[in-house]
């Protein structure tokens, strides 16, 4: 049997999108791979539905729901017999842990299961061995390695001669350290439009394409196609009384006009909108607060989709070292 714990130190470090990743990966390379979140903890939102549609379906009594202290050793042994039977012979289970679960009880359930352990750590600047000892020391040798998830952009030089010696010296074993990653950090035009409370007058387009970054229509020296047009999957948000500027939006690639003031579009701009099949949202809230709101929309951006998951396949295979991403496949 062969079990392999998903788990973290931090919410939101990117556990989801490891255990997905490495499942596709092993599968890609021959292995009969499951992935699997069996608990669940407080009031967050289980991400049953995305395991069972990117992955594979659990059991139906899962997710089993745990306290502040973890789960019980009820609800390790009633987590194991489906376990066991997906992991059996030289099958890969992989199993994604609430980061709730803390260095003891995260031993306790390796020890049970008889599984390894990578744990996944959200890059930040005074990250060091020493935050991740507790963790090395209630593991031992289950402990597989650690995944850095989230380097930013230009801060490369200062992981590799601060972070990196101390894991080594610590001997902490670094899987990988993975780049931000824009399309991850992605939301879809509909996530959008539910997180600003907006409402669609043009639906037609792709409302499920996911939008990486935001710009907003403003007076510009530069023509507003260029603009516009610097980046794929944008949004652009303008408020409702500037339709030159949403024409010049519409005449780029973009995914969705957001417009602002709760005022409505002319008609030529969502007879131009629906053409292009491009969604057109109106929102109640001034330009700087809906860009505001967008902070918070974007925030809870989630592993939910399969053009996330080969994304982050394709960051592990570049950026993990080779020989220790084997050792856990």
């Amino acid at each position: 049997m062969s079990l392999l714990i998903i788990a973290s130190d931090s919410p939101g470090a990117g556990k989801t999108a490891t255990a997905l990743a490495l499942a596709q990966m092993s599968t890609e390379n021959g292995r009969t791979t499951s992935a699997f979140k069996p608990f669940s903890h407080g009031d967050e939102v289980p991400d049953q539905a995305v395991f069972s549609e990117l992955a594979n379906p659990a059991p139906d009594e899962w997710p089993i729901q745990i306290g502040d202290s973890g789960p019980t050793r009820d609800d390790i042994a009633s987590a194991a017999h489906p376990l066991s039977i997906a992991a059996a012979g030289d099958n890969l289970a992989i199993v994604e842990i609430p980061s709730e679960v803390g260095p003891d009880g995260l031993a306790e359930l390796a020890n049970a299961w008889d599984a390894s352990v990578l744990l996944v750590s959200a890059y930040r600047r005074d990250l060091r061995a020493s935050d991740l000892e507790n963790w090395q020391s209630a593991l031992g040798d289950r402990l597989a390695g650690v995944l850095v998830n989230g380097l930013t952009r230009y801060l490369g030089t200062e992981a590799n001669e601060q972070l990196l010696p101390s894991l080594s010296e610590a001997g902490i074993g670094l899987v990988g350290l993975i780049p931000e990653d824009r399309l991850l950090l992605s939301v879809t035009v509909d996530e959008i439009r539910s997180g600003l409370n907006g409402r669609y007058v043009v639906e037609e387009g792709d409302v499920n394409a996911p939008v990486e970054w935001f710009q907003v229509g403003a007076m510009s020296l530069d023509p507003g196609e260029l603009r516009f047009g610097l980046y794929e999957n944008n949004a652009v948000v303008v408020r409702g009384d500037r339709p030159d500027i949403q024409m010049s939006a519409l005449n780029s690639s973009i995914s969705c006009l957001v417009l602002t003031g709760g005022l409505e579009p002319i008609e030529y701009i969502t007879y131009e909108a629906g053409e292009e099949e491009v969604p057109v949202m109106v929102v109640e809230t001034d330009t700087d607060s809906t860009m505001l709101a967008l902070n918070e929309v974007t925030a809870g951006a989630r592993m939910n989709s399969s053009l996330k998951v080969r994304r982050f396949a394709e960051l592990l295979r570049t950026h993990a070292d080779s020989d220790l991403l084997g050792s856990v496949l």
